[in-house]
């Protein structure tokens, strides 16, 4: 009988999260705002049907870009129709040598 041994190299990811500065600096919009209204809705995308969330914001200040009186963000995930959904947010992954 003959035995082997078999070793193989152990690779690791980091999950680095950016900072505030470096998000601030990557977006077109920057502003300070409260929310004043929220809906969900389905949409297609591609062949699947899915929920997203429109957030809408009332701008108090606009710190980057361009912002009429009110903004609204749309998230993928909600609640609509008695059906729930929820996104995980995406995280950035940095490999080690």
């Amino acid at each position: 009988m003959i035995a082997g041994l078999f070793l193989s190299t152990a690779k690791a990811t980091t999950v680095i999260a950016p900072t505030f500065e470096e998000m601030a600096d990557r977006a077109d919009l920057v502003f300070v705002g409260k929310v004043v209204g929220s809906r969900a809705e389905w949409r297609s995308v591609g062949t699947d049907r899915v929920i997203f969330t429109l957030v809408e914001f009332e701008t108090a200040e606009v710190l980057k870009g361009n912002a009429g009186v009110t903004v609204t963000l749309q998230f993928l995930g909600g609640d609509c129709g008695g059906v729930s959904r929820q996104v995980r947010p995406a995280q950035r992954r940095q490999k080690r040598p």
